[in-house]
């Protein structure tokens, strides 16, 4: 099955700089761009199912999207982001101040100069059970799709695009290659998720 995997559209905590939470309500920017998200995906794939993460920004993205598409929208049960420790949901200015430390690893993280393996910050989550709860969570949702249904559509946040673009790579969270990686509001690439379960499952 082709799976396509997309960011979600802006929404208010983009704009502010809040990384990891629940989630906020899409921009009048960000409703726009995932109508084009629709619109563009209408002319280039053939059906699909729309999925979404429990955020409220890929909840949003993914409902405008399904309507250009003529496609149902389901959650995936389970698919949270990535725990970023004390740092979840904290605006970057505020943990500067408050947890600078903490944040300077985070920062240079997001700049590619370390891997996810050598970050050091108090509750973050760990990259293998963040992994191996993720596919477990694709796995199922898709397994409901299954045989009659050829892609589908996983909106969700970057921390699931960074690692489901790695795992095509065959890298796991605990590699040193395992590095960040910038996506575009709405940015999407696809995966043979037949493929990327092969490749996990050395690792699991």
């Amino acid at each position: 099955m082709i799976v396509h995997f997309v960011r979600h559209a802006e929404c208010h905590k983009n704009l502010i700089g809040i990384p990891g939470g629940n989630g906020t309500e899409l921009t009048a920017s960000g409703i726009s761009q995932a109508e084009l998200l629709g619109e563009r995906l209408s002319t280039n794939v053939g059906p699909i199912h729309v999925f979404h993460t429990a955020h409220t920004q890929t909840r949003q993205t993914a409902e405008i999207a399904s309507k250009k598409l003529g496609a149902s929208c389901t959650l995936v049960d389970g698919l949270h982001s990535i725990s970023l420790g004390r740092l979840s949901g904290v605006p970057i200015d505020e943990a500067r101040v408050r947890y600078a430390e903490d944040n300077a690893h985070m920062e240079r993280w997001r700049s590619g100069a370390v891997s996810f393996s050598e970050l050091n910050i108090p509750g973050l989550e760990d990259g293998l059970i963040f992994m191996r709860r993720s596919i477990s969570s694709v796995e199922t949702a898709l397994s409901r799709l299954r045989p009659t249904a050829a892609s589908a559509l996983i909106v969700c946040t970057t921390s699931h695009l960074i690692l489901f673009k790695h795992l095509s790579d065959d890298i796991t969270p605990l590699m040193p290659s395992y590095k960040s990686i910038t996506f575009d509001y709405c940015e999407a690439f696809q995966v043979e998720w037949e493929q990327v379960m092969l490749m996990a499952s050395h690792h699991l």
